[in-house]
């Protein structure tokens, strides 16, 4: 018995290392037959094509201008070799779009035919539209994550509400302050103030290694504690922050200098804009205001819809400020002679008269530019900052069918007296640079200063000019 359980037991050891050695082959084998490449589970190749191919034709049929399709996607190729390795030089492109596309497709399948990698599923579509999109860099081109897409859905549906903190940050030798605080936030109803120092956040030290991730549980109903340091004040104190839904203000007003309207416009993406807008300028003839100040700094434009209606509180209804010029129109209108028209729009009130002076920076954009300029030319309006933007130019969202999208410029603006700045954005008339941190924690705003200089400046010429002059 002793010896033949020793064989048995032998035997089960050879059985077990045979089988060991039998999986190792077969993982072996596995490997060596593998699909080369993988670009998720849930997806392949022709899926990645696919997409990347509706982005090029929505690309080809709608940017404002033809694009060059040779540099479209002979840059997509070369992020394709990153993406998958191989070093196979892109056949020559000839023919009309579709034909160029066939030999680009072909190619891209022959990288992943002969590629180890393994990308998740979009990544290589992603990169390729991205790739195209950034060799048009035209500034309102631009492609869209499927959670971006969701969002931008949201704020065209004309939904101000947000889930968040309702706060802005500027980083100052190393602290964390507050730079603005969103009217309405959780942060202004908790007792946070601009100029706030971050010290800490539920229970940990505030440092540049874990910013990032105190903040980033906003889920609507929790609960967080802030020890912050008010301006000017020596002892430190504790703000309870509930993340509560709220409705995100188009604008805020108040009356500064004792006589002057100062209107901020958050952004032009809000249905409700112009009725704030009536609200607000019946507030300050009430209060007796001489004169207004815009403050468009940091707005990032918006829609039309919105925009012109705003513009014809302070134009002639029906005045042309501007047009967009692209291929879409033609095919809409052939009437339109390449050109949709940008007209303020009223309900049939008489314009706002009161003397006006826009505030712009470089974060201006869009419909945050073509306003100020509308104003400046039309109203002889100061404008005073920074060189804005440059997106002066109408975007198209085009869903694609992942749920991502991409925005394709589909005209660039034109303004009434001729400018075209798109890329290069409006130069003020009086330059004066953005507040620096240690100006914003401080409670500094040196455009706000030469905005109200210029107000008055205004103000005295309307009053006193007359007077002289007789």
């Amino acid at each position: 018995m002793g010896v033949g359980l020793g064989r048995v037991v032998g035997m089960i050891g050879r059985c077990r290392r045979s089988m060991r050695r039998l999986f190792l082959l077969v993982a072996v084998i596995g490997l060596l037959f593998a699909a080369p490449v993988s670009t998720g589970a849930a997806s392949d190749v022709s899926e990645e094509l696919a997409i990347t191919r509706q982005a090029y034709d929505l690309l080809v049929a709608d940017l404002y201008t033809p694009p060059d399709t040779v540099a479209l996607l002979t840059n997509a190729y070369v992020e394709a070799q990153h993406a998958l390795g191989g070093q196979a030089a892109l056949p020559s492109l000839d023919g009309d779009a579709a034909a160029q596309w066939s030999v680009f497709e072909t190619s891209i399948r022959d990288l992943a035919a002969n590629s180890n990698a393994r990308l998740a599923a979009g990544n290589l579509r992603e990169r390729l539209i991205r790739s195209m999109v950034r060799t048009i860099d035209d500034g309102h081109t631009f492609y869209l994550t499927k959670q971006e897409s969701d969002a931008r859905r949201v704020v065209s549906s004309g939904d101000n509400g947000l889930v968040n903190y309702g706060y802005n940050i500027v980083v100052y030798n190393n602290g964390y302050y507050i730079s603005t605080l969103l009217p309405g936030g959780n942060m202004e109803a908790a007792g946070g103030r601009v100029g706030d120092q971050l010290l800490i956040i539920d229970g940990q030290t505030v440092t540049r290694a874990n910013y990032s991730d105190l903040i980033a549980k906003q889920e609507e109903g929790s609960v967080h504690t802030f020890t912050v340091l008010h301006r000017n004040e020596t002892e430190p104190v504790q703000l309870t922050v509930t993340i509560n839904r709220y409705e995100r203000q188009p604008l805020v007003f108040r009356v500064i200098d004792g006589h002057i309207g100062y209107i901020q416009v958050v952004a032009f993406s809000y249905r409700n804009l112009v009725d704030k807008l009536d609200e607000a300028l019946a507030a300050l003839h009430m209060w007796g205001v001489d004169s207004l100040i815009l403050d468009l700094r940091d707005n990032p434009g918006g829609a039309d819809a919105v925009a012109q209606p705003f513009l014809g509180r302070f134009l002639p209804t029906g005045t042309v400020v501007g047009t967009d010029e692209g291929r879409i129109y033609a095919r809409q209108s052939p009437q339109s002679a390449l050109k949709a028209q940008k007209i303020a729009q009223s309900d049939g009130r008489d314009p706002e008269t009161l003397p006006i002076v826009a505030l712009i920076n470089s974060r201006s954009a869009s419909w945050g530019e073509i306003t100020p300029l509308a104003l400046h030319e039309f109203r002889d309006a100061p404008l005073i900052g920074t060189q804005t933007l440059g997106l002066l130019g109408n975007d198209v969202v085009y869903p694609l069918r992942d749920g991502t999208s991409v925005a394709i410029t589909v005209g660039v603006y034109t303004s009434a007296q001729g400018q075209t700045l798109n890329k290069i954005g409006i130069t003020p008339d009086v330059v004066v640079a953005n507040p620096t941190p240690e100006e914003i924690i401080n409670g500094r705003d040196a455009q706000l200063d030469a905005a109200i200089i210029s107000a008055n400046a205004k103000v005295y010429a309307r009053t006193f000019a007359p007077l002289l002059a007789a």
